[in-house]
């Protein structure tokens, strides 16, 4: 796998090919928030937010890059899987 950096150049490379290990998604949940933040890096899923983005103004994109993208959705939208 190619790094991130060209040591040679020092120039950054794009990554656009991620193994499924590099496919995460991390959500920032504050119960006493109204919103959660969550970070993407499966393209699937950024497709799926996308939409979301689109339709209902509650969803928002915060920031992308060329492999990844942070959201900001309505806290109530996340299931906690320990409740």
């Amino acid at each position: 796998m190619q790094s991130l950096f060209d040591m040679g150049k020092g120039e950054y490379q794009i990554m656009t090919n991620l193994t499924k290990y590099e496919m995460e998604i991390v959500v920032n949940y504050n119960a006493r928030e109204q919103t959660a933040t969550v970070y993407i890096r499966d393209k699937s899923v950024m497709r799926r937010l996308d939409r979301l983005v689109a339709d209902y103004h509650s969803y928002q994109l915060l920031n992308q890059t060329d492999i990844d993208k942070t959201y900001s959705m309505p806290n109530n939208e996340i299931k906690n899987p320990f409740n």
